[in-house]
Formats: C-alpha cells, structure tokens, sequence
C-alpha cells in the first residue's frame, strides 16, 4: 500500500520540459551577444537587485517619517472621539428633559432677554412664542444661542426692521430631542 520515495514521479521545477526550453532559449540569446553587451547585462543583474533594495528602503524611511508625523495627530483625534464616546454615554444615563408649558416658555424667554439687556415682550399663540423687540443683531444672535441651549427654543422666523432701527419680530417653537417640533 505504501509507495516508496524513489518510485513517485518528480515535479521538480527545474526539471521541467518548458522551463528548461526557457533556460536554453535565454543562454542561446545570452550566448548571441557581444561580450560588451553580455558584460552590461551582467552588471544591470548585479545592480537591479541593489535597485531595488535601495528604492524599497528610501521609501520605506519616507513612510517612516510621515507616520512619525502624523502617528500623534491620529492618536489626539482617537482620544477626542473616546471622549465624545464616553460623553454620549453619559448623556444617555440622564432622563429625558420635561417639557416646559407655553407660558413658562414665555416667562423664561423674557427673563432671558432682560438678563442680556434686551427690552423683549413674549405673546403665546398656537404656532409658538413670537417676540418683539428692539436689539443689535449680534446681542440677539447671543440671546438666540442662549435660549437654544437653555430653554430649547428654536428660532423659526426671524423679521427685522430697516437697518439701523434694529427692530425685531421672531418666531420660536420648543423642539425635542430630534429636533423636531415640541408641539
């Protein structure tokens, strides 16, 4: 059952008909040469390996001192996003916000502005909070930002006056956690 050794063909690679009609094919157009030429492809064989050798380490050096480069501005960008992993978390842990009523809305939104120095009146009606008022537009920008954060209003519609009166009329709407309206 057992075959010996010495009785299995060989496969042997250098014993194979087409590579040894290939090896003598190349020494016969070796051997058709001039011995200048012959002398020049022996030493393009000798250097084509140190070539590339020398070609493999300049770049691999190259690689080397991009990522040395860049190797702490990925690892300052990974730690952020852990950080911002970590925050989600404990964002998620907190219950859900209350909805605050209309008119405590309205009330906090006031309070707000005359906080920031704005002169503001708050009316409810069923489309959301619309103020009236009279500011810069950067003061009103930062009491917007304000109450976005705080309160949780978002502005809808925002109409100013002719430049320089500085005259306002918003519209604000409460939004909940997708962002969509509160009502």
């Amino acid at each position: 059952m057992n075959t010996p050794i010495a009785n299995v063909p060989s496969r042997s690679i250098m014993t194979s008909p087409s590579l040894s009609r290939l090896s003598a094919a190349f020494h016969g157009w070796f051997a058709a040469r001039a011995p200048r030429e012959r002398q020049l492809l022996r030493a393009a064989s000798l250097l084509l390996p140190i070539a590339v050798a020398w070609a493999m380490f300049d770049w691999t050096r190259s690689e080397q001192q991009r990522l040395d480069v860049r190797l702490p501005a990925a690892q300052a960008s990974f730690e952020r996003m852990q950080e911002d992993a970590a925050e989600l978390a404990r964002l998620r842990t907190l219950p859900p916000l209350t909805a605050i009523v209309p008119p405590a809305l309205a009330a906090a939104a006031s309070a707000a502005g005359d906080a920031r120095g704005l002169n503001v009146s708050v009316e409810v009606r069923p489309e959301g909070l619309v103020v009236n008022g009279k500011a810069s537009l950067p003061v009103l920008v930062d009491w917007l930002a304000s109450i976005q954060a705080d309160l949780r209003l978002r502005p809808v519609r925002l109409k100013m006056a002719a430049a320089g009166s500085g005259q306002f009329e918003l519209l604000l709407q409460p939004f909940d956690d997708a962002g969509q309206d509160g009502q």
